[in-house]
């Protein structure tokens, strides 16, 4: 197979492998394996790396499926975003010291990774249990997919970008109050994962995928709400709306609705103003779907109700037929604003 090399960095081949091709030695001149040089390549099974390698860019060695092992060689300094994603056959990977940048989905979604050990000597990355973190373990970079369970420590701030993608054999996941940033796609494919708590303490957080399954609770100011994916026609408007709190996403606005009164009654940051600016329409939609629990709640609150609301509010209720909406809304005027 002839490589193209070009300044020490290896880009291509001038032909390509054959598909029973299953092995691979790199040059010692080699330096830097550039983007999507091994991209998909399904044969092979073993690659020997040269002694001075420093970087392997995007996506290197990317659906690598039939990739055992690879050995990294003291001179590493560089593991780029997504090198060895989805490299299923991988179960151990081992981080030499010279390691300072390992970008997201670096070891995503490799089914039968079972841990991730980096060289003690290393000042920007460890490992407990196998999981990788920065090395003050305020970071959360990889948990390997053929992990069964997981202790996130206390002292995570952040969970970065598909830190836990492909993690299929996790049911459930508890994260630590002190967790403020949960950033994209963290918790795709983590197809068995049941339920998930987001604290009240997480200030950020992007879709992080989650199943459509997935009873997702958020825990806000004023108590807990509880949503699932699927609740939007697709997964990611709900997850936009709740944990992103991006209330202009645009869905179903009865089922968008109701999510926001749910965020509003848990006290989640944002959902207060929007009830507040969007209230008369709001409201009717909570006549028109019989939400009395909700109606009672919101009189409860003594919020947004005045004389002049109550009023329209009664004779919608008794124009479109909804005589216990009517009731309710009818007592609470003579008990409060008579």
């Amino acid at each position: 197979m002839n490589l193209k090399i070009e300044n020490g960095i290896l880009t291509g081949y001038a032909k390509y492998p054959d598909e029973d091709t299953t092995e691979i030695t790199l040059p010692e001149q080699v330096t830097g394996i550039c983007n999507y040089t091994f991209f998909h390549w399904k044969s092979l099974r073993t690659v020997s790396l040269p002694s001075k390698l420093k970087s392997i860019d995007y996506g290197a060695f990317e659906g690598c499926r039939a990739l055992e092992e690879i050995i990294f060689p003291d001179s590493l300094e560089h593991i780029g975003h997504c090198a060895f994603w989805s490299c299923i056959s991988l179960k151990e990977i081992i981080i030499p010291e010279q390691v300072k940048h390992i970008g997201y989905g670096a070891f995503a979604s490799c089914m039968n990774l079972e841990k991730i050990t980096v060289s003690e000597n290393n000042p920007y990355f460890t490992s407990l249990d196998g999981v990788l973190y920065n090395k003050d373990f305020t970071e959360l970079y990889c948990c390997p997919a053929g992990k069964k369970k997981i202790k996130i420590p206390e002292t995570v701030v952040k969970v970065r970008k598909f830190a836990f993608c492909g993690c299929r054999h996790l049911t459930e996941i508890r994260i630590p109050a002190s967790v403020k940033h949960i950033q994209y796609g963290a918790f795709r494919q983590c197809t068995n994962l049941k339920e998930i708590l987001i604290p009240v303490t997480v200030l950020q957080c992007e879709n992080p995928d989650f199943p459509l399954d997935t009873l997702v609770s958020v825990q806000g100011k004023s108590g807990v709400m509880t949503y699932q994916p699927s609740e939007s026609h697709h997964n990611w408007p709900a997850s936009y709306l709740v944990l992103e709190r991006d209330f202009s996403v645009r869905f179903d606005r009865n089922r968008k609705y109701d999510l926001i009164f749910r965020m509003f009654f848990a006290g989640i940051f944002g959902a207060e103003d929007y009830v507040k600016k969007n209230f008369s329409k709001m409201f009717r939609f909570l006549i028109d779907n019989d939400k009395t629990e909700e109606i009672r709640k919101i009189l409860e609150m003594q919020k947004f109700i005045s004389k002049r609301n109550i009023n329209s509010f009664i004779r919608y209720a008794d124009e479109n037929s909804h005589s216990e909406c009517w009731e309710i809304l009818s007592d609470y005027k003579k008990e409060h604003l008579s």
